[in-house]
């Protein structure tokens, strides 16, 4: 009785490490992930003010 619950504890232990393991990869695709976002949209902005100047630019010479 208490052999098979030993080994239940073992089998157990193991898929919880192993699901641990998948756990903390997925974390630093997300972290990965979260970083290339947060670049983008610094990239983005910086597009943005650039367009928004442009606009302003090309209004002033138009009036």
């Amino acid at each position: 009785m208490l052999e098979k619950v030993k080994t239940e504890l073992e089998l157990e232990k193991v898929k919880l490490i192993r699901m641990t393991k998948k756990l903390k990869a997925d974390l630093q695709i997300v972290k990965q992930d979260l970083q290339m976002t947060t670049e983008t949209k610094k990239t983005l902005e910086q597009e943005k003010m650039n367009l928004n100047s442009k606009t302003d630019h090309l209004i002033g010479n138009l009036q």
